[in-house]
Order: C-alpha cells, then sequence, then structure tokens
C-alpha cells in the first residue's frame, strides 16, 4: 500500500497504474480510490503511472524554421562567396540540425526490454536498405519520383561530382560553391538536382522514367501553375543542354528551348532591374509581378552568369536548327558580359569566349540568310559583297582569338568552336559562282583560297574529335554535337563541288567522309564501354549506341555513292591511320530504308535531326 496515498486521482480514464498498465489489463477502481481492485486482489502496490500530457505539434515553430530556411537560401544566392556570410549561415545550420535531430531521436525511458529489443531489430534491418536524400532530410521532396528511380545518397553524389567534373567544363553555366554536396543542392533546387540525377545517371531506365519526370514537372509547374524561378531556368537550362541523353524517348528541343526563352524573359534576367533602370533613365517606377513569378530583385554574378549561358545555348541550337528562336542579343546582355570578363575566372573565362564565338556565328547565319538564302548570289556584285562579309567576319574572329587567354589554348571544346565556326564563315565561298563565271582573277582566287581554309579547318575540326579519349564523349554538350551537321555536310559539298579549278580528289585524300564515319564510330563504340551504361532492359539502347547506328547509316549511304572515298594513299593523315583498327564490314540493311536515294538530307529520324543537326540549316539546298 505505500505511495497509494501519495496521488489523489478523480478517475480512471487515463489514471491505470504502473502494474496495470504493464499488464495491459483495465483498472477499475472501487470504494476505495486508493488501490485499484487488481492490485488489491493481488495484494500489490498501487503506484501511480507518471502522467504526462500531449503536447500539439508546434505548427508555429515549423513556420518559422521554413521561414528561416528560406532566408538562408537567399542570403547564400545574393552572397555565394562571401566567408563571413557562409560561416553564420553554416553555424544556424548546424543549431538547426541539432534541434531537429534531438525532436526525432527515438526516446528510450520507461521502454520495457522486449520493446527495446523489437526497436534494435528494426534498426538493424533498416540498415540493410540503401539510405536515399529523402530518407534523411527534414524537408519534403516538392516532387514525386518513380518507386526505385531516386539514387541513393552514395550514387547522388557519385553523379554530382561526375557532372561537375565531366559536364560543367565544357559548359560552365554555373559555379557551384566549395564543398557544395548534392543533398545540398537538393536542398536549395531540387528540380536542378533531379535534371543533374538524370543527365549524370548511368543506369539508362533511370534515365528515362527520371527524364519523363522532368517533363511532367516542367509541363506542370510551367504551363499550369505559371511558375518562374531560378531552380526550374537552371534545370531546363542543364536539362537541354546535354540534352542528347534524352532526345532518344521523344523530341523536345523546340519545346524546351523555347521554355528557356520564356524563362529569361520572364524574370527578366535580359534587362537591368527596377533600380538599375532608375540609375540609367532617372525615372523611378514600381513594377509588380505575379506571386508565382520570384522575379530577382538584384542581379549577381550568378544571374549574368546564367543569362549569357542561355544565349549561348538557344542561340547555338538554333544555327543549325531552322525551328528554333534564340534569346535576342541586347546591350544589356553586352554589359553582362563584360562584368563577368572582368573577374578573371577560369571558368567564366571559357564561357565569355564561347559567348563571342557564337555572335560571330550568329553574324555569319544571318548573313547567309539575308545574302543567299533569300537573296540572289548570281546577281552582279553579289559576289563582292559575300567576300566581303568573309572578311569582316574573319577579322571579326581573329579579334575574339586574340582575346583568349592561354590557359584555354588546348582546350578542346573551344577548340571545335573555333573551327567549327572557322567553317560556317568560309563555307559562304560555296555559294560564289566558278572559276568559269566569274567575272575577274580576284574574285577566283579569293574564293578559292575561302574553299581551302573551310576544307582545312572542317580537318582541324575532326582531328580534335577523333583524337579525343572515349571519356571526353560523355560530358560534351549537345551544341558541339550539333556542330556535327554543320561541319559534316560541308566536306560533302567540298567534295563533290564541281569546278574545274578544284581538285575533289584532293578533298578525299586530306579528309575523306567515310574514314571519318568509321573513326567516329569506333570511338563511339569505346565511349559506350567507358561510360559503363547499367542496362535492366536489353531493348533500350544508350545515346552512344543510337549515334553508331547513325553513323553506319550514313557510312552505308556515303558508300553507295560512285567514287566517292577516296582511296588509302595518304598514310600519314592522322584520320587515315585509323586504317590500321581491324572493323567488321557495315552491311546494308533494314536501317537503310531511313536513308534517302540521294542524301540524308531526307532523314525522317527525329532524334538524328535533333541531336546531330544534319542540314537543317539548308532547306532549299
Amino acid at each position: 500500500m505505500v505511495g497509494s496515498t501519495e496521488t489523489e486521482r478523480t478517475g480512471p480514464y487515463g489514471r491505470a497504474c504502473i502494474s496495470c498498465a504493464r499488464a495491459k489489463t483495465k483498472c477499475n477502481f472501487g470504494g476505495d480510490h486508493r488501490i485499484c481492485e487488481r492490485c488489491a486482489r493481488l495484494k500489490r502496490a498501487c503506484n501511480p503511472a507518471p502522467v504526462k500530457r500531449r503536447q500539439k505539434p508546434r505548427i508555429t515553430a515549423e513556420r518559422l524554421e521554413q521561414r528561416l530556411d528560406g532566408l538562408v537560401s537567399l542570403l547564400r544566392t545574393i552572397s555565394p562567396n562571401n566567408p563571413t556570410v557562409e560561416n553564420a549561415l553554416n553555424n544556424i545550420t548546424t543549431r538547426t540540425s541539432g534541434n531537429n535531430a534531438s525532436a526525432f531521436r527515438p526516446s528510450t525511458v520507461n521502454t520495457p526490454v522486449g520493446d527495446s529489443d523489437e526497436a534494435a531489430s528494426i534498426g538493424q534491418c533498416a540498415a540493410h536498405f540503401p539510405p536515399t536524400p529523402a530518407s534523411i532530410t527534414t524537408t519534403p521532396y516538392p516532387y514525386t519520383l518513380p518507386v526505385g528511380a531516386e539514387p541513393t545518397i552514395e550514387e547522388a553524389e557519385r553523379y554530382f561530382q561526375s557532372f561537375c567534373t565531366r559536364n560543367l567544363p565544357h559548359f560552365p553555366f554555373i559555379q557551384f560553391r566549395d564543398g557544395m554536396t548534392a543533398y545540398q543542392l537538393r536542398q536549395a533546387r531540387p528540380f536542378f538536382w533531379l535534371c543533374i540525377m538524370t543527365m549524370s545517371s548511368t543506369v539508362i531506365g533511370r534515365q528515362i522514367k527520371l527524364g519523363k519526370v522532368i517533363r511532367e514537372i516542367a509541363a506542370r509547374e510551367l504551363v499550369v501553375e505559371g511558375k518562374r524561378n531560378l531552380d526550374l531556368l537552371l534545370g531546363l537550362v542543364c536539362f537541354v543542354g546535354w540534352g542528347q541523353y534524352q532526345i532518344r524517348t521523344a523530341p523536345f528541343m523546340t519545346l524546351f528551348s523555347n521554355l528557356i526563352v520564356t524563362l529569361v524573359l520572364d524574370l527578366e534576367l535580359h534587362k537591368p532591374t527596377t533600380e538599375e533602370a532608375s540609375h540609367i533613365l532617372g525615372v523611378e517606377h514600381e513594377t509588380r509581378h505575379h506571386e508565382m513569378m520570384d522575379v530577382p530583385v538584384n542581379r549577381t554574378m550568378e544571374h549574368r552568369r546564367l543569362v549569357i549561358a542561355c544565349y549561348y545555348l538557344t542561340s547555338a541550337l538554333s544555327t543549325f536548327h531552322k525551328k528554333l528562336e534564340s534569346i535576342v542579343w541586347c546591350p544589356y546582355l553586352d554589359k553582362c558580359l563584360s562584368t563577368i570578363a572582368e573577374s578573371k575566372d577560369p571558368s567564366d573565362e571559357l564561357l565569355v569566349c564561347q559567348v563571342r564565338l557564337q555572335n560571330v556565328v550568329r553574324k555569319t547565319t544571318e548573313a547567309y540568310i539575308h545574302l543567299i538564302r533569300d537573296g540572289t548570289p548570281s546577281k552582279p556584285g553579289a559576289s563582292n559583297l559575300i567576300m566581303l562579309y568573309i572578311q569582316t567576319l574573319r577579322s571579326q574572329l581573329a579579334e575574339v582569338k586574340n582575346k583568349i587567354p592561354p590557359h584555354l589554348d588546348c582546350n578542346r571544346a573551344l577548340s571545335l568552336q573555333i573551327f567549327g565556326t572557322e567553317v560556317i564563315i568560309n563555307e559562304l565561298a560555296i555559294h560564289l559562282p566558278n572559276s568559269t563565271e566569274s567575272t575577274s582573277l580576284d574574285a577566283s582566287l579569293s574564293r578559292m583560297e575561302a574553299l581551302h581554309r573551310c576544307l582545312n579547318s572542317i580537318k582541324s575540326w575532326f582531328d580534335v574529335l577523333l583524337n579525343s579519349s572515349a571519356s571526353y564523349y560523355i560530358g560534351l554538350p549537345l551544341p558541339i554535337w550539333k556542330q556535327f551537321g554543320g561541319v559534316f555536310f560541308p566536306l560533302y559539298r567540298l567534295t563533290v563541288l564541281k569546278d574545274p579549278a578544284w581538285d575533289t580528289n584532293m578533298v578525299r585524300e586530306t579528309c575523306s567522309p567515310g574514314r571519318v564515319l568509321d573513326l567516329l564510330g569506333q570511338n563511339l563504340r569505346e565511349a559506350e564501354v567507358e561510360a559503363a551504361w547499367e542496362k535492366h532492359d536489353s531493348d533500350v539502347e544508350s545515346i552512344f549506341t543510337c549515334s553508331e547506328k547513325v553513323m553506319k547509316m550514313m557510312k552505308a549511304w556515303v558508300d553507295r555513292l560512285p567514287g566517292f572515298n577516296a582511296p588509302n594513299t595518304d598514310i600519314s593523315n592522322p584520320i587515315d591511320n585509323f586504317q590500321d583498327k581491324q572493323l567488321q564490314p557495315v552491311p546494308e540493311t533494314d536501317q537503310l530504308a531511313c536513308m534517302s536515294n540521294f542524301m540524308p538530307l531526307e532523314m525522317e529520324d527525329v532524334w538524328s535531326q535533333d541531336f546531330m543537326g544534319l542540314w537543317d540549316i539548308y532547306p532549299n539546298t
């Protein structure tokens, strides 16, 4: 009876004694409210159980934590490289994580021995399952992913590091702060994280599943809900920038490129902010935006870097894809480019050079459309005007090349873009009258010089690409692959060019199209092995397998043209060294049904049109 009178209880509900609570029996009090009937019958001490009132969830505290997380993300965006801000934010994050960990730590007070053993066994079983970011995060992930499609924590970190080391060096549209992890990126920018995981995944089935999820998210949030934010823009730039990994599922380049343009315009990254405009124009005005549009108030280096990267991406793709419209170059983009160039950051310097080269390509494309496609190149006086454009564009290209810093001289992505630009400029001479129709000797010599320059640039472009290792192919962005059509088709035209002053055999000996396709197909097979794809379905093909098939189709088409390939006479040519490699003969299979009887211009395969950009700029040739 000890302790039975220490606590007065007013009712049986919720007041069971310790003995009845452990036995899980009903605790009834008779006339004597000091002891229950069961304890009195068993002659046991009736000790009251400790009273603990349940508390309602602290909704206000959760909301405050969410607001603090938003402020932390905003401060990191505004001051990405400020050590003082980073230290303060890390301290806040550490304290918050400690509070959350203590709140979710399981309690062991008053736990029976059997229950503790059961909990321990459950914990041991859970340890066998690989943790995912969703299983450890305190903030719910906003998107629903298919079962088994989300990478584990280790896989996510590996994919993130692969993206930073293999992909970003070729197209540095963003700079991650030092020590950035995939988990932190998932918390700050969930859609961007999802796109990186999709592009870097080594599981083909996961790439396809997550790619469909990305399309659904983009359609829902951009079109249905009307959201506009930097997370969506960064994700789309990643998704389109390495879109060759998604083209095999469905055509998407036109739609998603236009979505990038839409986001840039709605977020107003292409023009000064309200504060900057008031300083320039001297007029202060307030701009109101829809609540779903997260328009940046201030301009950071991240914003400037992103907008010129969007220009480069959309402009480069539209150069070889007639259905696309790029972001229009404007004085404010020129100002952003100058600001980034002044930072002297190595990765920013690469992006600046890429944008400057693309500006020259854009002017060349405009000249082609104005003078050749929509003009009359055979008209008297047009030849002199075209040669004047060629010389002017050459001087602009030379000016850009002189500004390239020394550490980028051996950059392969930049070298490919330089040689591709030279091809596009000098290719304009193909449309000039031949030597028999030329009105002057100087005009004929100028045309021959431009054609030789074009051929040498084509050979240099293929030398850089074909002499690269197989691992280099994995991280190449889509604009580099789109150059393939803009380089291979001029090679075809130079090979069949009818001009008494032009030696087509010299073209075949310098850079044979058939040998180029053979060597590129071999490199794509090696890249397939290097990528180490995980295939769970035998019918699923990787991007490199699809690319190799396109090379075989084009090679079969080239072999069908009489006298198109050159004999193996020049063994000193780096491309000809591939003849030492043993290749299996390419049979004429049913794949040739996709080819035209005349040229690949009529190929109906949407994948090759989206990926390689096969002659899309020449609708009338």
